[in-house]
């Protein structure tokens, strides 16, 4: 191609436009210190292209002047403390649209609890690798009011907050280096062990009469998994076909798990669960409030929405309400199953065969080591009768 045909425009050209009336001029400076494009536009009358030359050279000046002067108001941030300068770090973020509101008010928190308490009275214009890695071992240290370690993230964040903050405070030239600069930190690597929860027999029957305030599904949802122990997978599958009320049992031969509904329970064998008391009960009265134009085949613990499965989130969600509202200690949707196997072992004093078969256990080490939950007050009630003054 002749170099006269070329498309590419010459570097003088540029940011200047030619309109019907004259030239259009533009120019734009990228602003280091919130990311942006900054632009300034100045429209020209007539055609003199040496005057257009002039007005961008001019605008480019000014536009440069006002993002050092940006800088100088507030330098005077680096003989400040870390704890002032985070205030104008984040009212810097919220004036320039860096950060929406929400997100200003959870670094703040972050920023109050875990960072500040550390290098509060530090002048911003001293900070230097020794002050960083004596934030790091103050953060690394710290625990919650349990004397519990945070979850892993929660240190990663605090951590990143600060190095965001160092950043911004080189970028703005109160520093003349970057300290935190390929400076990387290790922490505990998560929240403690939860403790497998678990309901004794009195804390179950105060949950169920919590939920016997709720609608027919809930409580019967609740009754099935906290007295017969099915699994979510379990629950979430049974049909209306599935419950014989002259028998008196729920058939579990089927799961539903990951999105996929398997023609098979979790260890391959299909069993019959009895229903008594208050799972009968509460699974008749949600029968006969939801049974009509029924088909066999429809779910019979369906998401009040969708229609479909319910979500193990949403059943974890109503747990938690119902056992707040009933003063026990909150459990999980595998926690309702645990529950209905302590209870049968250590209240109901059933064999462990009898228990492996109604939770549909493998073996009977699986009931007893792993779904037995032991609480300090029942070892202190143990104790206490057996070392019980004559």
């Amino acid at each position: 191609m002749d170099a006269n045909n070329s498309t590419t425009k010459p570097a003088a050209l540029k940011g200047i436009t030619q309109t019907k009336t004259g030239f259009v001029v533009r120019v734009s400076k990228k602003d280091h210190l919130t990311g942006k494009n900054v632009e300034r536009t100045q429209t020209l009358a007539g055609w003199d292209i040496q005057e257009a030359f002039k007005v961008k050279e001019e605008l480019s000046k000014a536009l440069s002047s006002e993002l050092e002067q940006g800088k100088e108001n507030s330098r005077d941030i680096s003989q400040s403390t870390y704890e002032n300068f985070i205030t104008f770090y984040q009212n810097f973020r919220r004036n320039n649209g860096l950060a929406r509101e929400n997100v200003i008010s959870m670094d703040r928190e972050v920023f109050s609890k875990f960072v500040v308490p550390h290098i509060a009275q530090v002048k911003v214009g001293t900070l230097n690798k020794r002050i960083v890695f004596h934030f790091i071992d103050r953060l690394r240290d710290m625990v919650n009011e349990n004397g519990v370690p945070y979850a892993l993230h929660t240190y990663k964040r605090a951590f990143q907050l600060f190095k965001q903050s160092v950043r911004f405070a080189y970028k703005m030239g109160f520093l003349d280096h970057d300290p935190t600069h390929l400076v990387s930190a290790r922490f505990p690597l998560a929240k403690a062990p939860r403790e497998k929860g678990a309901l004794t027999r009195e804390e179950a029957a105060k949950l169920l009469e919590a939920a016997s305030k709720e609608g027919t599904m809930v409580y019967a949802l609740v009754a099935v998994a906290v007295v017969l122990g099915l699994r979510t997978c379990e629950l979430k599958s049974l049909t209306y076909g599935d419950i014989n009320f002259e028998e008196g049992t729920i058939s579990v031969s089927k799961s539903f798990h990951n999105g996929v509904l398997n023609r098979s329970v979790k260890n391959g064998r299909a069993f019959k669960s009895a229903m008594v008391g208050v799972v009968f009960d509460a699974v008749r009265a949600h029968f006969e409030a939801t049974s009509n134009g029924k088909k066999p085949e429809n779910i019979f613990f369906a998401s009040l929405r969708a229609k479909s499965y319910f979500e193990t989130s949403w059943f974890n969600s109503v747990l938690r309400r119902l056992c707040v509202a009933a003063g026990v200690p909150v459990i999980s949707a595998h926690g309702a199953r645990r529950t209905a196997c302590s209870v049968l072992l250590m209240n109901g004093n059933v064999p462990q065969a009898v228990a492996m078969k109604l939770l549909n256990h493998k073996t009977l080490s699986v009931s007893e080591d792993h779904y037995t939950i032991v609480n300090a007050r029942e070892m202190a009630t143990v104790l206490e009768r057996v070392w019980k003054k004559p």
